[in-house]
This record gives structure tokens, sequence and C-alpha cells, in this order.
């Protein structure tokens, strides 16, 4: 199995962020593409990288 770097920075910037929203605008990306990209990771191994706790638990920079 092989990712491509740039979708581990993606990953990493929505940890960072909690926020997709935030995520795209800080890397220029639409959310589309920041989407897509954490759904290509997700693919291969049959699991979620993020649920909607951890997404809410930041809910001032959760935008979703």
């Amino acid at each position: 199995m092989t990712y491509r770097f740039d979708y581990i920075q993606t990953f990493l910037q929505i940890m960072e962020t909690s926020s997709i929203r935030a995520s795209s605008r800080h890397m220029v990306l639409s959310k589309l593409v920041v989407s897509k990209r954490i759904t290509d990771l997700e693919l291969p191994i049959g699991l979620s990288c993020f649920t909607d706790q951890h997404l809410a638990n930041n809910r001032d920079r959760a935008y979703i």
C-alpha cells in the first residue's frame, strides 16, 4: 500500500485544525479535493480517519 505524501500532509492538517474547511483554505485546495484525499486514505484500510466526535471536540473550528 502506497500513499502520496501530500495526502498524508492533508490528513495531518485536518488533525491540526479539526476542520476540512479550514484545512482546505490553509492548503489552498477545494473542500472536495481535501475530502477525496481522505477518502483515498480510508478505502484501502477500510476505516474512517476521522469521526464526527473528533471534529465535534473542537466545535469553534469544525466547519464541516
